[in-house]
């Protein structure tokens, strides 16, 4: 001791070393800053949970929902129908006149011709609706379709009668709860007739040419549809090789063998192929049907085989 001051017999550096601390320590530390973190991150998600995907799908079904034309909704083809029945609906005179008008009325719009554009009263005819069939609604733009019907109507003047048949053209209107003709209706041509082509992969123009190679073939088929018409399960499979073909069980009679074209495509793998028109009767054989087939044969040894079929 020197003047009042002890010393330690351990000299400590300057500055003062920091404090280690314990291990059990420092680990308690780290696990409660990760829990807390863990804590956290969990409510962040639920947050996002919440509150963004509910609002996400909101606005999806906004986007995706479609806008309806309530002009092209159901009902609309009943009224066009129901509409066409007075059109077609005319006779001759004052009385005629303003019947037609009143049966009119509740389809026309209040500033349309109350007779749709028929001049009644010049009329020589008279008119009887016969039936009218819907072919097609088109959107108009907002709240309207044009609706074409296929009518038929019997028209009687100068003592003649004659069916008509034409397209006419129905401008309808809707509010969602009724609908009104807010224009003329209109004629137009008769739609013309779908052509489609015929798309079946077989090559036409590879005709088998050989007649007795045809005739053996048509030969072949005259007993296999015969046994194909009223035959057994069984029978049928005698004709048959890797397809199984059913009959069709004495429902009807088998009457013949029309049309035939044998095509070879398919010469190389010993194939035929064959399109060929057969005639069935009713069991009174009051009435027969003609139906199309596709059938593929080949011969093996001294016997012909079906080994694809097709009812086309």
């Amino acid at each position: 001791m020197a003047n009042g001051k002890e010393y330690n017999d351990v000299e400590v550096d300057e500055p003062l070393a920091k404090r280690k601390l314990p291990k059990t320590v420092i680990r308690k530390r780290v696990v409660k800053t990760v829990f807390w973190m863990g804590i956290a991150y969990l409510f962040f998600c639920v947050s996002i949970l919440m509150f963004r995907p509910e609002d996400g799908v909101k606005a999806e079904a906004e986007v995706l929902q479609p806008v309806q034309n309530p002009a092209t909704e159901a009902g609309v083809e009943t009224f066009a129908v129901n509409f066409a029945s007075q059109y077609f609906t005319w006779g001759q005179g004052d009385k005629a006149f303003d019947d037609r008008k009143n049966r009119l009325q509740p389809y026309l719009a209040s500033y349309v011709d109350s007779q749709a554009g028929l001049n009644i009263k010049k009329m020589t005819s008279k008119s009887t609706f016969l039936k009218s069939q819907v072919w097609k609604v088109e959107d108009a733009g907002s709240d309207r379709s044009k609706v074409t019907l296929r009518s038929q109507y019997a028209v009687t003047a100068n003592g003649r009668k004659e069916t008509k048949l034409n397209y006419m053209v129905v401008p309808v209107a809707s509010d969602g709860q009724n609908f009104v003709v807010y224009d003329i209706p209109y004629f137009v041509q008769e739609p013309k007739k779908f052509e489609l082509d015929q798309k079946d992969g077989i090559n036409r123009s590879n005709v088998l040419h050989q007649a007795q190679m045809k005739a053996e073939i048509r030969d072949f088929l005259d007993s296999f549809f015969k046994v194909y018409a009223s035959g057994k399960q069984e029978e049928i499979s005698y004709f048959t090789k890797n397809v199984n073909v059913q009959g069709l069980s004495g429902i009807l009679t088998y009457k013949g063998i029309g049309d035939i074209s044998i095509y070879t495509n398919l010469e190389s793998e010993g194939i035929y192929q064959v399109e060929v028109q057969v005639t069935y009767g009713d069991s009174k054989g009051a009435t027969l049907y003609t139906y199309p087939y596709y059938v593929e044969v080949r011969k093996e040894s001294s016997r012909w085989f079906v080994v694809n079929f097709e009812q086309k």
